[in-house]
């Protein structure tokens, strides 16, 4: 695979969660971007860890996720 993809897992209508999946090259680096918390994401595949969503733009979370 050489193209990193996002993809809404969940149904696209209001809601209390969404599951966003992430899968290609870039997928670590797209997470230490936008995804906070105090465990590495990318050190253990397909552990559920808790943190935030930031917007590296602005600096601000966006949500807790």
């Amino acid at each position: 695979m050489t193209t990193t993809i996002a993809a809404l897992a969940t149904a696209a209508a209001p809601a209390g969660v969404a599951i966003v999946r992430v899968s290609g090259p870039d997928t670590s680096n797209l997470l230490k971007l936008h995804f906070h918390s105090s465990g590495d994401p990318t050190k253990t595949p397909r552990k559920l860890l808790l943190g935030e969503v930031w917007d590296h733009s602005t600096g601000q979370a966006l949500d807790q996720a």
